[in-house]
């Protein structure tokens, strides 16, 4: 019973009679559902449900498979050090201090070369036996100066001229390289003047 037949029955009342007082008068337009057919039947029996629900519970299930869909691998691997520990970087006093108490008056200790070193050094060490490349030398000097450090934090190094002194007043130079987040600190590297 659809469209104006229902209207009719409404109007009318079931038993063909008129309406009671205060009951709305009902359009006689057929429903926006039935201009697109009857409704689709559900499993329930006698049950039906209208194509608006169906959409309905597409756009739910649609939504809840977009929810589960794993996010993008954007992220990079957290660094296992603690932040605060991760933001220091180390100034230009502390450079300083650091190539002068590892350069001392005639070159570093056995120790500090093992330990105060960077890897690439210690491989540049090792592919040059005949010269020492923390000193740009192959003898020890009679004495060390460290230079002013200069610090660029957007290059992440800071770094500074050292000065050897020779026999007959001879001297040679060298710039030493220090990462300011190095930990422990580190010389990073050397490079020669000449």
């Amino acid at each position: 019973m659809y469209g104006r037949a229902a209207a009719a029955t409404v109007l009318t009342g079931a038993a063909g009679r008129a309406p009671e007082r205060g009951v709305p008068a009902v359009n006689p337009a057929p429903h926006r559902s039935e201009i697109h057919g009857p409704p689709l039947p559900v499993n329930a029996p006698g049950g039906y449900t209208s194509r608006m629900k169906t959409t309905a519970y597409s756009l739910g299930a649609l939504l809840l498979a977009l929810l589960v869909l794993p996010a993008p691998a954007t992220a990079v691997a957290a660094d296992p050090t603690p932040v605060a520990a991760a933001r220091h970087r180390h100034t230009a006093a502390e450079i300083s201090a650091f190539l002068t108490a590892f350069y001392g008056h005639h070159g570093p200790s056995a120790r500090d070369r093992e330990q105060s070193i960077s890897q690439q050094l210690k491989e540049k060490q090792a592919h040059a036996p005949s010269t020492d490349v923390l000193l740009c030398a192959q003898n020890e000097p009679w004495d060390i100066v460290v230079g002013a450090v200069t610090v660029a934090q957007s290059a992440g190094i800071g770094w500074a001229t050292v000065t050897t002194h020779w026999a007959a007043d001879q001297t040679d130079t060298f710039t030493a390289y220090v990462r300011l987040d190095s930990r422990p600190i580190k010389l990073d590297d050397v490079i020669c003047a000449g």
